[in-house]
C-alpha cells in the first residue's frame, strides 16, 4: 500500500476509475486523474476530488514525479508509454490490488474465458441464501473498492485477463480458472500470455477449484485443490454427476444434491457451472441443501443462453455474451444435445485476432449461418468449406428475416456472434436487447 504522501496518478476514468478516486479521497489520499478522452466529462463529485485532472493524449510531463499509477483495466500496461514509466521507477496497481489489500474478510475469485459471470452471480446467491452478508461484482456490475463493507462476511468477484495482468498477488480464500479458450488476442497476442495472465489468479490463493474437463485451468504451483466436472467426482471433496435412482444428479463427493433435470440453466456448460459454484461455496463451508435450493431457482443471467421465444415451433437464444469462439462452441454443445432439429447459428461483429476455423465443426452440424458485422467476411472465409448456407446480413433485422426464411419445425436460432459488439452496440447488452425485441417483432 502506498503512503499517504505519496504521489498517486489514477489513470483511466471508468468503472473502475471513478470507484478508485472515491476510494482514495475517502481514505485520505491525494492524486491526480489522467484519461486519453479529450472529451470526457468527470462526474462533478470525482473531478473535485483530484488535485489535478488530465485529459487527451497521455504526455510524460503529466505524470512528472508520480511514484505509484492505478490502472484502468482497459488499458494495456504493455504500451511503450507505460512501460517507459515503469523503467522510471513508477509502480503500477489497479482497483483489484486495493482492493485485496483492504478487504478484510474472506474473498473468492473467479475467472475463465466462458461462464465466470454466471458462475459469479451464482456463487453470490449461494452464499446469500446461506445467511450472509456477501458482496458481488468486479469485472461483473459494482466495481470492486465499491464492495467493501464493515459488515461484510465475504466477496465474490468476477476477474478479467485484463486485471490479473496487472493485479498479480490477491490473497483469495478460494480461486477458479473455469476454462480457457482464445480471447482477447488482440491484446495479449498469444495464447501463452493469455493463459499466463489467468494464472495469476491462483498466485496467493488458498485453494484452487478446478476444472476436471480443462487441463489449462489447473494451477501452475502446489496448492489444495478441490476439483469439478461432468465426471463422477473422483473423493469426498469433490464435484460432479453420478447417476441416482437411475436419475443424473450433481453430486458433492457421494452425496446426490439436486437432479440435473431440475437445473434452470440449461446445457452441459452451465451444469459445470452449478458444479463450480457448488466448490466455491464449499470452501466457506455452505450446506449442500442450501445449494440445492438455489441451483433449482437460478435462472440465469441475462443474455447468456437466455431464451427469447418459442413460436411455430422454432426457439430463439439471445446469447449475445458470446464474444469470443469458445463461449460460442460452449453454448452451441450445451443447447444442441436438447434441440429437436437443427441449429441456425449467428455470428460476426468486431474481431479480437481470434481464429475462426475452429467453429468449422459446429458450423458443419447447423441448417445455416447468417453472419454480420465487421468481421463477417473474415469469418465466412474461415468457414467456407462447410457445405451449409451462409448468408451476409446488413443487420439483425434481416438475420431474423433470414433466420425465418431458413428455419424448420423443431430448429433453434441460436444468437452467439463470438465476437464483440463495439462495431453497431455500445455493448453486448444494447446487441442482446436489440436481437430479442427484433425477434419479439419480426419472428
Amino acid at each position: 500500500m502506498f503512503t499517504k504522501t505519496a504521489n498517486i496518478a489514477v489513470v483511466g476514468m471508468g468503472v473502475s476509475g471513478n470507484a478508485t478516486a472515491k476510494w482514495l479521497a475517502k481514505n485520505g489520499f491525494a492524486f491526480s486523474l489522467h484519461d486519453s478522452r479529450a472529451q470526457l466529462k468527470l462526474a462533478p463529485d470525482v473531478a473535485s476530488l483530484a488535485k489535478a485532472v488530465f485529459l487527451g493524449e497521455f504526455k510524460a510531463e503529466d505524470f512528472a514525479g508520480c511514484a505509484h499509477i492505478v490502472l484502468s483495466p482497459g488499458l494495456d500496461p504493455n504500451t511503450p508509454f507505460f512501460q517507459k514509466l515503469k523503467k522510471d521507477g513508477v509502480h503500477f496497481s489497479n482497483d483489484i490490488s486495493l482492493f485485496g489489500e483492504v478487504a478484510q474478510k474472506p474473498i473468492i475469485g473467479i475467472t475463465g474465458s466462458n461462464g465466470k459471470s454466471t458462475v459469479t452471480a451464482l456463487t453470490g446467491e449461494i452464499l446469500a441464501r446461506a445467511g450472509m452478508n456477501v458482496g458481488v461484482g468486479g469485472n461483473l456490475g459494482t466495481a470492486a473498492l465499491d464492495l467493501l463493507d464493515e459488515d461484510a462476511d465475504a466477496y465474490v468477484v468476477e476477474l478479467s485477463s485484463f486485471q490479473l495482468e496487472v493485479a498479480q498477488n490477491l490473497p483469495l480464500h478460494a480461486a477458479t480458472l473455469l476454462n480457457l479458450s482464445p480471447d482477447h488476442l488482440d491484446r495479449h497476442k498469444t495464447m501463452s500470455a493469455y493463459h499466463a495472465c489467468k494464472q495469476n489468479i491462483f498466485a496467493c490463493a488458498q485453494t484452487a477449484v478446478v476444472n476436471r474437463e480443462d487441463p489449462l485451468s489447473n494451477p501452475n504451483r502446489a496448492m489444495p485443490k478441490l476439483y469439478f466436472g461432468l465426471d463422477a467426482p473422483e473423493n469426498a471433496q469433490g464435484f460432479g454427476i453420478k447417476t441416482h435412482n437411475g436419475e443424473a444428479y450433481l453430486c458433492a463427493g457421494e452425496k446426490p444434491v439436486l437432479p440435473v433435470a431440475k437445473l434452470k440453466i440449461q446445457g452441459q456448460h452451465n451444469q459445470l457451472n452449478a458444479l463450480a459454484a457448488m466448490a466455491l461455496s464449499a470452501t466457506l463451508g455452505v450446506p449442500t441443501d442450501v445449494m440445492a435450493e438455489v441451483l433449482a431457482e437460478f435462472t440465469g443471467l441475462p443474455h447468456r443462453a437466455q431464451l427469447v421465444m418459442c413460436k411455430n415451433a422454432i426457439t430463439w437464444i439471445n446469447d449475445s455474451k458470446g464474444t469470443n469462439t469458445g463461449a460460442t462452441l460452449a453454448t452451441f454443445a450445451g443447447l444442441s444435445a436438447n434441440c429437436e432439429g437443427k441449429m441456425i447459428l449467428v455470428l460476426g461483429g468486431q474481431g479480437k485476432g481470434e481464429d475462426y476455423s475452429v467453429l468449422q465443426t459446429v458450423v458443419s452440424q447447423c441448417r445455416a449461418v447468417l453472419l454480420m458485422g465487421e468481421e463477417a467476411p473474415v469469418i465466412q472465409k474461415a468457414i467456407a468449406s462447410c457445405a451449409v448456407p451462409q448468408v451476409a446480413c446488413q443487420n439483425l433485422s434481416e438475420v431474423v428475416q433470414m433466420a425465418k426464411h431458413h428455419a424448420q419445425p423443431g430448429d433453434c436460432v441460436l444468437f452467439s456472434p463470438a465476437c464483440t459488439s463495439l462495431d453497431m452496440f455500445e455493448n453486448y447488452k444494447a446487441r442482446g436487447d436489440a436481437f430479442m425485441e427484433c425477434v419479439k417483432q419480426n419472428a
